[in-house]
């Protein structure tokens, strides 16, 4: 996570939302990208505890996902919590092209 974007895009389905903002341009999702990765070393994160459950399981047992996650977070998704010693991040991953690939990100 040294702040190159595109290298993590292999890891992203088509579209990504971030915090709600649905993005399809690849640049776009590079940027952004980029973006919280700096942020997080900029901030010296390290992740504290992680979470990963298929979305099914995370709504039985938190309840309800943020509307802004709603959407994406659909039957066979999986959803990643960590919670970093400042803050936390949602990741939520669908099962497309035989992987699973970033499909939202949120904090």
């Amino acid at each position: 996570l040294a702040g190159d974007g595109a290298a993590l895009l292999p890891l992203c389905g088509p579209e990504v939302s971030f915090d709600g903002e649905r993005r399809r341009d690849r640049t776009a999702v590079a940027e952004r990208l980029a973006a919280l990765a700096v942020r997080a070393r900029a901030a010296s994160l390290r992740l504290r505890r992680l979470v990963v459950l298929p979305a099914a399981e995370m709504t039985r047992r938190y309840g309800a996902p943020p509307r802004r996650l709603g959407s994406v977070a659909t039957p066979g998704s999986w959803v990643a919590l960590g919670r970093f010693q400042r803050g936390g991040a949602i990741l939520v991953l669908a099962p497309l092209g035989g992987l699973f690939r970033v499909v939202a990100i949120s904090d």
